[in-house]
């Protein structure tokens, strides 16, 4: 028989392999597995509109040895609905054009969805569905019930749609006038440059005749660019207020 010390050493590593096991273990499932207040998970997701959930459906990876405590999150979660599914949400999410998707006691359900409706009528107009279109966005999903997609909705939505087009036909010519505007004022600081240039060579002593006559090339081009240069600052001010007459529209 082996002295109990020698077997104290045999058996220590095989105990401590299994303490490392069993932690390495509970470390990684409770990634996957959290340890949660149930209760307060449930009450925070009722709170929140959102549906009821299985714990065992979200959380698979959970064994025996963590324990899901369905009965009070679903407790929890009956706590928050029914804070949640009051008509001022139901109103709110409708004024917003957001769907709803609460799940909601059958003895708040009605005046909940009754409420949405209602609010949803101040979402689907001309004006909420021509600032949708102007954006470039699609008719609102939310909007496509018979009751909402009227003529008048549509017919916004469409010009809402020009617009689009017309504010992007805008910008693409604001850039390149903006592009034009650089490139010429580029150049007329060059011919800046050069007059200087020449008036600072020729301090003191005339011009000959041929200096004389460059100066004067270069004096006529530095009129015409400035001229160009106003030109398309110009048009710039009309563009620019072109596309805010547009976009002032949706305000």
């Amino acid at each position: 028989m082996l002295p109990q010390r020698i077997l104290f050493f045999i058996s220590l590593p095989l105990l401590l392999a299994g303490c490392t096991n069993q932690s390495l273990i509970k470390t990684l499932t409770s990634k996957s597995c959290p340890h949660h207040d149930w209760y307060r998970l449930g009450y925070t997701e009722g709170l929140q509109g959102k549906p009821i959930k299985q714990l065992k459906t979200t959380f698979p990876d959970c064994d025996s040895t963590f324990i899901l405590e369905q009965t009070a999150y679903e407790s929890g979660w009956q706590e928050g609905i029914n804070q949640y599914c009051i008509p001022q949400n139901a109103l709110r999410l409708g004024k917003m054009g957001q769907t709803n998707k609460a799940t909601c006691p059958l003895d708040k359900q009605e005046a909940f969805v009754a409420a949405w409706k209602k609010a949803l009528k101040t979402y689907c107009t001309p004006n909420t569905i021509y600032h949708q279109g102007q954006q470039g966005k699609d008719f609102p999903k939310i909007c496509e019930n018979p009751q909402y997609k009227t003529r008048k909705n549509l017919e916004a939505y469409q010009k809402g749609k020009k617009d689009f087009a017309q504010l992007a036909s805008l910008k693409s010519q604001f850039r390149d006038i903006e592009k034009k505007i650089k490139l010429q004022q580029d150049r007329a600081k060059g011919i800046r440059h050069e007059l200087n240039s020449l008036r600072k060579r020729y301090t003191n002593e005339p011009f000959n005749p041929e200096t004389q006559c460059h100066l004067r090339m270069l004096q006529i081009k530095l009129k015409h660019l400035t001229a160009r240069i106003n030109s398309l600052m110009e048009d710039s001010k009309e563009i620019r207020h072109q596309y805010e007459a547009i976009k002032g529209k949706s305000d």
